[in-house]
């Protein structure tokens, strides 16, 4: 990012990880998350690939722990939940969360003033509203929560839709649509 940029506290995502995904999306995410979320499972993962992280997730059981293991990243704090990781997800007051799993999560499930990104080995997952354009190419996969109003160079194909031509799709709802784009693999 260029100097002349002026990024306000919270402007940036966060980034949440609660599993292992792919390193070269896991890498693009660390670039634009200036704070990182990680759930206390990963610590030993985080360790051996030596990422630095901002706020270890997970039940007050695991407190204790979990510090004394990141101890030489200080300053790190730790977040307690009671019952499940998506208790935090109502802290964080960033203006967009990045969630890296590839566990089944359905985000239209979570309840967050912020908006939310998934990303897996896969696909990434978000909600819009009002109009979406993206170049994509031929045979590329989108699969929609719902149909849209209106699309421009998609096709229906089984459970998802298949890009035909490479050039701008664009997707047009009034009401809140639910994403995947699936990655090249």
């Amino acid at each position: 990012m260029s100097s002349h940029h002026i990024i306000r506290e919270n402007q940036e995502p966060a980034l949440v990880m609660l599993t292992t995904i792919r390193e070269e999306i896991f890498n693009q995410l660390l670039e634009w998350s200036p704070k990182v979320y990680c759930h206390f499972e990963l610590l030993d993962w985080v360790i051996d690939n030596g990422f630095k992280i901002d706020v270890i997730i997970g039940p007050e059981s695991s407190k204790t722990v979990s510090l004394k293991k990141m101890e030489y990243q200080i300053p790190i704090d730790y977040h307690s939940f009671k019952n499940s990781w998506t208790e935090i997800l109502n802290k964080i007051s960033n203006h967009t969360i990045h969630i890296a799993s590839n566990i089944n999560i359905d985000i239209r499930d979570l309840k967050s003033s912020c908006e939310i990104i998934r990303y897996s080995d896969e696909f990434k997952e978000f909600s819009f509203k009002g109009e979406w354009r993206k170049w994509k190419n031929r045979g590329d996969k989108i699969e929609l929560s719902s149909e849209p109003e209106e699309m421009t160079n998609l096709e229906k194909s089984n459970s998802y839709f298949k890009v035909p031509k490479s050039g701008m799709v664009k997707i047009r709802s009034s009401n809140s649509i639910f994403i995947k784009e699936f990655f090249a693999l």
